[in-house]
């Protein structure tokens, strides 16, 4: 595909699933045409067997961006937007909330994280003899989900 900028496009016209779909292989001349061959014919060998090449490259994309996704990365950036509108041990107390209190949910992506996990995590905060400190983290969850949502971090 040639666009008004004169840039050249390699793309694959494909049908699966009674759809037309179009997949990109990259742009002339970074990608050789031999390269854009060879990709085109790994899409072709999939579609034979009945698997869609873009999920594939679907689920490459989001593997790679779930450390981007990581609860602790997306909630301190929530954090750091928010520290400035609280008073001095208040923004370092819900540093800790997320550092330390969370950190059974802090290394997983924050769209896997599901219903059980956080009711692990608060069980996890009784269990420790601190009742009171369970709904405040539980608070703090919900509204960093919501900061992810509203930021587009989830899948």
């Amino acid at each position: 595909m040639v666009k008004n900028n004169n840039s050249k496009l390699l793309r694959l016209r494909y049908k699966y699933a009674d759809k037309h779909q179009e997949m990109a292989l990259g742009k002339y001349p970074s990608v050789p045409l031999s390269e854009a061959r060879k990709l085109a014919e790994k899409a072709r060998i999939l579609l034979s067997q009945g698997i869609n090449p873009m999920e594939g490259r679907k689920e490459r994309k989001k593997a790679s961006n779930s450390q981007d996704r990581a609860f602790s990365i997306i909630a301190l950036k929530w954090w750091e937007q928010q520290k400035d509108s609280w008073k001095g041990d208040h923004a370092n107390r819900f540093n800790r909330w997320i550092t330390q209190d969370a950190k059974a949910i802090g290394g997983l992506a924050i769209d896997q994280i599901d219903a059980g996990h956080i009711t692990d995590l608060m069980l996890s905060i009784e269990a420790a003899g601190t009742l009171k400190k369970a709904p405040v983290v539980l608070a703090i969850i919900s509204r960093i989900f919501a900061y992810a949502l509203a930021h587009r971090r989830t899948a």
